[in-house]
């Protein structure tokens, strides 16, 4: 979980699969500061909205999410969960039914995958046999067996 405010345990999380970094990528080198200052927190805005618009509780991201990004994501209660394996997520999507969207310029209605009575906690760091358990750090979504199919 990126920041320690954010929430860890999540009753029946709603869940958003990012396959891309939240940043802002500079095309020139050699703009003014304060122009890209601002160019940056207003794309980081704008896509963060996106992002809010899916009504996710839960992101798992497979690269890096910009501080400013996850700043405003904290004060829109959303948890944030960086650098997941592209094999976790993979397997979160095949158990949740959730699909891992490219890129955030893809993000459309129903993105975001709600599994039945799932619950989404920071991992004690003991396995559960009794229920499929996707891991990632110490972040886990542990789902009952047959769920999400």
């Amino acid at each position: 979980v990126v920041h320690k405010r954010m929430r860890d345990d999540i009753e029946a999380p709603r869940l958003l699969l990012l396959g891309c970094a939240i940043e802002y990528e500079r095309d020139n080198k050699f703009s003014v500061l304060a122009n890209l200052a601002h160019q940056e927190r207003e794309y980081l805005r704008i896509a963060v909205n996106k992002i809010v618009a899916q009504a996710p509780n839960v992101i798992l991201v497979e690269k890096s999410v910009a501080g400013v990004a996850q700043l405003m994501l904290l004060e829109a209660k959303v948890t944030v969960v960086l650098n997941v394996k592209r094999s976790v997520l993979e397997r979160v999507a095949q158990s949740t039914g959730a699909v891992i969207v490219p890129s955030i310029e893809l993000l459309g209605p129903a993105k975001a995958s709600v599994p039945n009575q799932a619950k989404a906690h920071r991992s004690p760091g003991q396995e559960d046999t009794a229920c499929q358990v996707v891991e990632s750090g110490r972040f886990r979504v542990v789902m009952e067996p047959g769920q999400g199919k």
